[in-house]
């Protein structure tokens, strides 16, 4: 409730600055940084909402780990440290070792000082207030009076036993702790004559030698820092290592990651990273996630290494379609539906799914997200953007707006998997023939042969394989089936397959593909008579696609180099200029086919192995 009310109080602060935006003169309008402010403080806010809901979570598994004899390191990114010195210096009511007023706490929690610095040096001041709904004093007392959650950090301390129990090992010079009273008083982590530094590192021993056995290290505090099990120190407890909050670059979480983990250890840490259920939390996850897959072979070579890196891995080709189709179908709601939205298990044009767009398309708008963007750049479509701004809507719809765009996601990868063209890992090819086999080179030293394979792709679907598919459709229950054309064509009715699943859509089936998502269903008609009717217009489209021009759409000539590669691999490495991604993106085909057509025209003739 608190995570919705707080989405509902940024949508109203949006509309609040619109409105007072249009009673600024147009060179203010112009000169403006409002609205970059506006979204970075948005995002900022929503990080730290995140960060706050994992703080009880983060205490039930350290106080879990303790109990089993282990020793945790919590991971955090921000402290906080900045609010805290900026309020202390203003209020003058405000002393050291001093309990401080309730407004003051709540004034220096991180999610209600990134409200009210943005408020008090952002807001425009208009010459009518009346005019722009609410009043800037009228906005910063809502914001005081918002119900947010405290300073993480400060929380985790108090929950796990208060800085008698707890190393800090951050950058901040001073913190609120709460006393049994519960009382809450400024102190400060450093005396006179001591540096950050210098705290830290007594704080690091009280950890190594057992007198602590939690510590909590911010991304500042850790640099240099070693927390690892070592052999010789007193607390040789193994480390269970909670992350609360990742960092921008994946060099960054190895560093952090690596503070538990480093040589002449008793064991080996056992990591814990939190996230939330929110869909745009995801966003963090996903930069990460791109950054660790980006290493290659590392990922690729080793079936084990990795494998769960894809499954948080958004910011892809596939991830743009499936943005693109997700904003086309909620913004217009026109198209065929790729697959249905969450919670809806009937037809596509149900009341149930024009209530979902309908709430969707307002909630986007909240976010900044208007149907504009269909209309604009390409940078439109970027996945962080989409990430980043759904963290601002209420926790119910943001995560069926998540939803959706994850089953879109994968029913693209799932489309091109099956197709064989899917680009990434190990392609399979579904050949019908193999055409020919020829020994291109010897490689002298070792005896080993190259060989030029040739296949034949066939992607038409025998009545047989629909009439199995079908089946195994009707079984679920979910509707679809056979439907033939409203006009002939050719003087002969074509003829479909439409398979439905509540997972993943419709998916329609031509005999002479697997996949003819440009059909529209408009145009056909359900089959109610046998199958035995249905069974010659099949076969017709599937025979005829092999003995006309369709041919050359239905069957694929495939050329693939097998046996000993590197020696080749100069020669080919010279022909192939242009990278697989840079193919995909630019449209042309597949891109396993387009290297290998590329083999044998180029490489095999200039090298004289054809």
């Amino acid at each position: 409730d608190m995570y919705k009310k707080a989405a509902e109080f940024w949508a109203f602060l949006l509309e609040a600055l619109k409105v007072s935006i249009d009673h600024l003169p147009n060179t203010v309008k112009a000169s403006s940084s409002l609205w970059g402010q506006y979204w970075a403080s948005h995002q900022n806010f929503f990080r730290h909402m995140s960060t706050s809901l994992k703080v009880s979570t983060a205490v039930n598994l350290s106080l879990l780990a303790i109990d089993k004899y282990e020793c945790v390191v919590i991971g955090l990114q921000s402290t906080g440290e900045a609010r805290l010195s900026e309020a202390f210096a203003k209020d003058k009511a405000v002393s050291e070792d001093k309990a401080v007023s309730e407004d003051f706490e709540k004034s220096v929690a991180p999610t209600r000082a990134i409200l009210l610095k943005f408020v008090e040096e952002y807001y425009p001041e208009v010459e009518h207030p009346a005019a722009a709904m609410k009043g800037k004093r009228e906005i910063l007392e809502m914001i005081r009076n918002l119900d947010l959650p405290e300073n993480p950090l400060d929380e985790l301390i108090h929950e796990l036993g208060g800085p008698e129990k707890v190393a800090e090992i951050t950058g901040r010079k001073a913190r609120l702790v709460r006393d049994t009273s519960e009382n809450v008083i400024y102190k400060k982590r450093i005396e006179k004559g001591e540096t950050v530094e210098m705290v830290n590192m007594k704080e690091r021993e009280n950890f190594m030698d057992g007198r602590k056995l939690v510590a909590i290290v911010s991304d500042a505090g850790s640099t240099g820092v070693s927390l690892q099990a070592h052999t010789s120190a007193p607390n040789n407890k193994r480390r269970v290592h909670l992350t609360l909050e990742l960092p921008w670059s994946a060099d960054r979480v190895i560093q952090q990651l690596g503070r538990t983990h480093r040589s002449s250890q008793a064991s080996v840490p056992s990591y814990r990273i939190l996230i939330t259920n929110l869909g745009g939390e995801r966003r963090f996850v996903s930069t990460i996630a791109k950054r660790l897959q980006s290493l290659g072979a590392l990922t690729q070579g080793d079936r084990r290494v990795g494998p769960s890196l894809s499954a948080y891995n958004y910011d892809s080709i596939y991830g743009t379609q499936a943005l693109k189709h997700l904003y086309t179908v909620i913004m217009t709601k026109d198209g065929l539906l790729p697959v249905l939205p969450p919670g809806c298990v009937s037809e596509p044009k149900c009341n149930t799914v024009k209530h979902f767009t309908t709430q969707a398309k307002t909630a986007l708008a909240s976010v900044g997200i208007s149907e504009d963007i269909l209309h604009g750049a390409d940078d439109n479509y970027d996945i962080g953007h989409f990430l980043n701004r759904i963290l601002g809507i209420a926790p119910l719809t943001q995560n069926r707006l998540f939803d959706f765009f994850v089953d879109i996601l994968n029913h693209l990868i799932r489309e091109d998997r099956d197709k064989g063209i899917l680009g990434t890992g190990i392609v399979d090819l579904k050949a019908i023939a193999r055409d020919s086999k020829k020994k291109i080179y010897v490689d002298l030293p070792s005896a080993a042969s190259s060989y030029l394979y040739t296949f034949t792709l066939d992607g038409r679907v025998s009545w047989e394989a629909a009439k199995s598919m079908s089946v195994r459709n009707q079984k679920l229950g979910v509707g679809g089936g056979f439907r033939r054309s409203k006009k002939k064509h050719d003087g002969k009715r074509r003829v479909i397959l439409v398979l439905v699943s509540l997972a993943s859509g419709y998916k329609i089936v031509c005999p002479t593909s697997g996949n003819c998502s440009d059909i529209s269903l408009e145009n056909y008609l359900e089959v109610d008579e046998s199958l035995g009717k249905v069974k010659p217009l099949w076969e017709h489209e599937y025979n005829a696609a092999s003995s006309c021009e369709q041919a050359s759409s239905s069957t694929v000539k495939v050329n693939v180099l097998a046996g000993v590669i590197l020696p080749l691999w100069t020669a080919i490495e010279k022909a192939v200029q242009i990278t697989p991604h840079r193919m995909l993106e630019e449209g042309k085909g597949k891109i396993e086919l387009t290297f290998i057509r590329c083999y044998q025209a180029t490489v095999c003739q200039e090298n004289g192995w054809i």
